[in-house]
């Protein structure tokens, strides 16, 4: 899995709620794009190493046999994902009204691509036609909430606890969101 873009407006420790969405079992984690020759360079190299462990080895090389097949099967799919974070809180202090209202945004952008190699083993990555629109699909969850003040208060803690509150929802109905759409699957 490919994470190319994380963009947040919540506080740091915040964000690892959305983090974890995107840490799923059967994908590698790298930093680099689809269209970083790294992403081709990992392919071989998977490649190579999953064709070793089922002990297709090529005689000249003595490393794992590369075919169209292997790579098909080893690379694809590949995703990469963009998350966008914004939230908003405000307080408002009017008499006979003391509140706090806190807002998170989750929009998490998912490109699938497949691995696609023709018989000169000349090798791309396509958007995976079967997902989405185009290999895309993006999922977005809004969440707010409200807390009364009272005069006893600390306000800043309040605006803290709800915050955490709202963003823990969000990242649990974007994830569902996903989950559902069996979008981080292999």
């Amino acid at each position: 899995m490919l994470a190319n873009h994380f963009s947040s407006t919540l506080p740091p420790e915040l964000n690892a709620d959305y983090h974890a969405i995107l840490r799923v079992p059967g994908f590698s984690q790298r930093s680099w794009t689809i269209a970083d020759p790294k992403a081709r360079l990992w392919c071989v190299e998977a490649t190579q190493k999953y064709q070793t462990e089922q002990g297709k080895i090529d005689p000249k090389t003595g490393k794992g046999l590369i075919t169209v097949e292997a790579v098909m099967t080893r690379c694809s799919p590949l995703v990469e994902a963009r998350v966008d974070l914004e939230h908003m809180c405000v307080t408002v202090e009017e008499p006979k009204k003391h509140f706090t209202q806190c807002t998170v945004e989750a929009k998490i952008t998912v490109q699938r691509y497949k691995a696609e190699m023709d018989n000169e083993m000349n090798f791309r990555y396509q958007p995976d036609s079967k997902f989405g629109e185009n290999g895309e699909q993006i999922y977005r969850a809004s969440k707010q909430k409200t807390q009364d003040i009272e005069p006893t208060d600390d306000l800043n803690e309040t605006t803290r606890t709800l915050l955490e509150a709202v963003s823990a929802e969000t990242a649990i109905a974007v994830n569902e969101k996903i989950q559902d759409a069996d979008a981080l699957s292999r």
